[in-house]
């Protein structure tokens, strides 16, 4: 199961990847639709709220630390933090302010928030999946848990 969960890390930081790329198509399509950015809604409100739960799903059954589990789902919960930022900046409106725009500069700072979470997810995916079959449970940091043998042979 933490191979799974893993994989769907990889793939939940992959589509971030993609919103940042798909962003940038649509910033510099010409002429500006409103379909312009539906690809750019589509991946952000559908497939990686999608990634991050299913993602979430696999860490509880995995057991992975609560710390990870966390994280994980947080990338799902920063979504409406997105809409909320495109609500108030009035993407919709039809004209901008100087206050929206840079409400809406928050919008790409909030995305990188966002990757930098589901990174950290993914590297502690990581560490779990390289902990040898058969030993104890190896914490988000790297360190065993609770009970188990140190290097020194001591019990922690």
């Amino acid at each position: 199961m933490r191979k799974l969960y893993f994989i769907l890390c990889v793939l939940l930081f992959a589509a971030i990847g993609v919103q940042f790329y798909l962003a940038g198509i649509a910033a510099f399509t010409k002429p500006q639709t409103d379909s312009t950015f539906d690809a750019h809604k589509m991946n952000g409100m559908i497939i990686i709220p999608a990634l991050s739960v299913l993602a979430t799903i696999a860490a509880i059954i995995a057991r992975v630390p609560r710390k990870l589990v966390g994280m994980t789902i947080l990338v799902a919960a920063l979504i409406p933090v997105q809409i909320l930022i495109n609500t108030i900046g009035g993407r919709d409106d039809a004209r901008s302010s100087t206050g929206g725009v840079a409400v809406m500069g928050l919008h790409v700072i909030n995305g990188l928030v966002i990757m930098l979470v589901a990174r950290a997810a993914l590297q502690g995916a990581r560490t779990m999946v390289k902990a040898r079959a058969g030993s104890p449970a190896v914490a988000a940091e790297g360190e065993p848990a609770t009970g188990a043998q140190s290097p020194s042979g001591s019990v922690g």
